[in-house]
């Protein structure tokens, strides 16, 4: 007997311990949602921007000009025992500090007939040269002309200006919001 009421206390301990755990109830808290923290902050973005700017350079020109020179006057001369032989001349003199090879056309009109021929001479700096042109004949005009000048190539430096561009890293303040 004692057995059946040392086992009816113990059923009577653990069917109270049941109640008692069944009565016990989870509660739930009630959740509250925190509003983010907010704040606004100014930064620097990077961009990229084009800058240009004329800038100065020294270029190179060149350009034909004719060697400096002068042509003396024409001379007109009866040559020969009895003056039968006309010598038409004209000196041209270098005055540049180049030579250069100088055409002249010396001649002599004759009764309307133009008789003569063109000539080259190769003339030093500050030398000079006569053209002439001689022929038998009486009562004539002589002529005498240049017909090509020669040129040297003169060059000079110039400032000219271009436009440079280059790409360039700049920075704008820009908002920024931030929250925690």
């Amino acid at each position: 007997m004692k057995t059946i009421i040392s086992l009816f206390i113990v059923g009577i301990f653990l069917l109270s311990f049941g109640c008692l755990a069944s009565k016990q109830t989870t509660e739930t808290q009630p959740t509250t949602t925190q509003t983010p923290k907010c704040t606004t902050k100014t930064i620097q973005e990077p961009y990229y921007d084009q800058e240009c700017d004329t800038v100065p350079y020294t270029d190179t020109e060149c350009s034909q000009v004719n060697l400096k020179y002068t042509k003396g006057e024409i001379i007109c001369n009866h040559e020969g025992l009895i003056g039968d032989w006309i010598v038409s001349s004209c000196s041209i003199a270098n005055l540049d500090d180049e030579a250069g090879s100088f055409n002249a056309y010396a001649g002599v009109d004759i009764n309307g007939q133009k008789n003569g021929e063109e000539q080259t001479a190769y003339i030093y700096p500050l030398q000079s040269h006569t053209f002439e042109y001689r022929v038998k004949a009486s009562g004539s005009t002589c002529y005498c002309y240049e017909t090509s000048i020669p040129t040297k190539q003169v060059c000079k430096d110039v400032i000219k200006y271009q436009q440079v561009c280059n790409t360039v890293t700049k920075y704008r303040e820009v908002q920024k919001e931030e929250c925690t």
